[in-house]
């Protein structure tokens, strides 16, 4: 796998059996000697796990490299993160001044996106600001437009976020974890509801599906725009090979 870690935080993808997998996250969980035990246990990492019948890469690298390209932010003024569910009904909702921003590649863009995020118009991330997305410029509509961001992993967020907040916006969210975590989320609780449909059904003599379904289809849609990205793709175990991510800001 690789582990990138600095002063900001860590974002690692690592493959490996289940216990070691396991004894990976505990490790990283603790933070020893390379984290601050308080700032860990305030802001724990996210771990986004998947199964895969083999390892997925042919050696591990570690390096010392910024988490994003580009100027240093402070990421104590980071947006507001969101769970899958509270970011789902904050969609659903009617908020015509909403902004919804997708911080990804424009490759990834046109796999898969939620509902009004326009296409990402820059090249490299390094280019991010405000003026790219098209945000507004007048200091009033800055603090009255609420932005919701979304990328692969939730890094880039944590990072443009936080610019966003720098640059005068003040209702700024975040999907925590990324489309990685949401798709894990949403598509448990998809077929969690298409089985409990089903029993309901099936007790009356009949089946109806379609209600079931959307849950896990817009989490299928967010699986899919997580594919190949380049933040953080994690996968833990079913059997011999596992692999596991933590991914944060310290």
């Amino acid at each position: 796998g690789r582990v990138y870690i600095c002063a900001e935080g860590l974002n690692a993808q690592v493959s490996g059996s289940t216990a070691a997998c396991a004894e990976y996250r505990d490790f990283v969980s603790r933070g020893d000697d390379f984290a601050d035990a308080d700032t860990l246990a305030t802001q724990p990492l996210l771990f986004k796990e998947d199964p895969v019948g083999e390892l997925q890469f042919p050696k591990l690298r570690v390096k010392h490299k910024a988490l994003v390209p580009g100027a240093p932010v402070d990421l104590a003024q980071r947006g507001e993160d969101l769970s899958p569910e509270r970011w789902a009904a904050m969609l659903a909702a009617d908020d015509e001044k909403r902004v919804v921003l997708d911080v990804r590649n424009s490759y990834e863009w046109d796999v898969g996106r939620f509902d009004g995020a326009e296409r990402p118009a820059l090249d490299h991330f390094a280019e991010f600001d405000a003026a790219t997305y098209g945000l507004p410029d007048d200091p009033d509509e800055r603090k009255a437009t609420p932005v919701m961001m979304y990328c692969t992993g939730g890094i880039r967020c944590e990072y443009f976020s936080a610019k966003l907040k720098e640059e005068g916006f003040e209702n700024v969210y975040k999907l925590q974890g990324g489309v990685q975590h949401y798709g894990n989320v949403m598509s448990v609780q998809g077929e969690q509801q298409q089985e409990e449909e089903a029993e309901a059904a099936g007790s009356a003599g009949s089946i109806g599906s379609a209600d079931a379904s959307a849950p896990a289809a817009a989490a299928d849609s967010a699986s899919a725009a997580a594919k190949g990205g380049n933040e953080s793709d994690s996968r833990e175990a079913e059997g011999a090979a596992a692999a596991t991510t933590g991914d944060g800001s310290a």
